[in-house]
């Protein structure tokens, strides 16, 4: 347990802007993404609408690029297989 950070003291103050963002972002962000898949959902199908999800990996990856992460060959790979499977999906449309 005290690996997983339960030995941190909770009595700290928290600053409010930071507290307001979060939740803004969370309220923001999960708000956005919900309305565009439902609009994805409206001009597809429901198959490719998830498939988008598939995607997740590769915008992570793009951000550690522009954050100067190192990106390892496996990460490549992975990314490859993500964009044929996509393909795979998306080619009988």
């Amino acid at each position: 347990m005290l690996y997983l950070g339960f030995d941190v003291s909770w009595d700290q103050e928290q600053d409010i802007k930071s507290l307001v963002a979060i939740v803004i972002l969370a309220v923001v962000g999960t708000s956005l993404s919900l309305v565009m898949f439902n609009r994805l959902i409206q001009q597809t199908n429901t198959v490719f609408a998830t498939s988008v999800t598939y995607l997740i990996p590769i915008v992570a990856l793009f951000w550690g690029f522009l954050a100067n992460e190192t990106i390892s060959s496996n990460q490549m790979i992975g990314l490859g297989f993500i964009l044929i499977a996509i393909w795979l999906i998306r080619k009988d449309k």
